[in-house]
């Protein structure tokens, strides 16, 4: 009976993580008198699905809720929005909000979620925990190693620029720019290596 009831505990715990809170699982035990064998049926009822009332924020200092609210592909439900709670699209959430600080020079910043569901109004509360961390900025960038293009010319075409947001998305998009403009004269062979310096004097990430 206890090996039993972990089994429809661990069914009930699976349907919830899929969205389904309200789903029910009963089971119902059939002797055969004959070969003294037991027969368990379970019956399963999944119920709705469960939509979210509210989506909160805690500790995002720099950036707003609504901004952070549209980056989500979660949504609330109200009027003719479903907000169905899908596990699975707020876990990519977690890593859409983190994307966005990143891109703002938080680079260490720290997201999680957590659901809480309130059983009598069968909606399901959404809260989303961030340490954002130190914002970094750029600092100095410099071009080592320059011969055959105008190193100022090159600059031009960087995202990152000094006192901006650092990003390492962005850094990594300035590398193939870099490749590219010696690719398009020819230089084939040509590679390009960032090295990034937190410089304890400025605060700020020299490259």
């Amino acid at each position: 009976i206890k090996q039993l009831k972990e089994d429809m505990d661990r069914i009930r715990q699976l349907y919830r993580t899929k969205g389904f809170y309200l789903a029910e699982v009963a089971h119902e035990v059939k002797v055969e008198e004959a070969t003294n064998k037991a027969w368990v049926y379970l019956r399963i009822t999944e119920g709705a699905k469960i939509r979210v009332r509210r989506i909160d924020f805690v500790g995002n200092k720099t950036l707003s809720a609504r901004r952070l609210r549209k980056a989500m592909a979660t949504k609330k439900g109200w009027l003719f929005l479903a907000g169905y709670y899908r596990p699975e699209v707020l876990e990519e959430d977690v890593e859409r909000i983190r994307r966005l600080y990143q891109a703002d020079g938080f680079s260490d910043v720290q997201v999680k979620s957590q659901t809480l569901f309130d059983e009598r109004k069968r909606r399901l509360t959404v809260t989303m925990t961030i340490e954002e961390g130190p914002r970094y900025l750029v600092g100095e960038i410099g071009l080592k190693g320059v011969r055959q293009l105008d190193p100022e010319e090159l600059k031009g075409t960087l995202k990152l620029t000094p006192a901006k947001p650092f990003s390492q998305e962005k850094l990594s998009q300035d590398v193939a720019a870099l490749q590219s403009a010696y690719f398009a004269k020819g230089y084939m062979a040509a590679a390009v290596e960032p090295a990034t310096v937190l410089n304890p004097a400025t605060g700020r990430v020299d490259l």
